[in-house]
């Protein structure tokens, strides 16, 4: 199912694994878990429900 988003590719996923391999990219996790989640947005929001209950900064968002 698609939502419609136009995804911008740009080209820092080389430069990320390359430079920073210790950094895990999302689109890395959705393709793992892609049979358990309805979408990349199921994702997203799930990634940020996380973020949020690990580091609740009031006022500030990590992602």
């Amino acid at each position: 199912m698609s939502d419609n988003s136009e995804t911008l590719d740009l080209k820092e996923q080389k430069w990320m694994k390359e430079n920073h391999a210790e950094v895990l990219l999302v689109d890395e996790l959705y393709q793992v878990h892609r049979a358990s989640l309805n979408n990349f947005n199921h994702l997203q929001l799930m990634t940020y429900a996380t973020t949020i209950a690990l580091f609740p900064c009031t006022g500030v968002h990590l992602l």
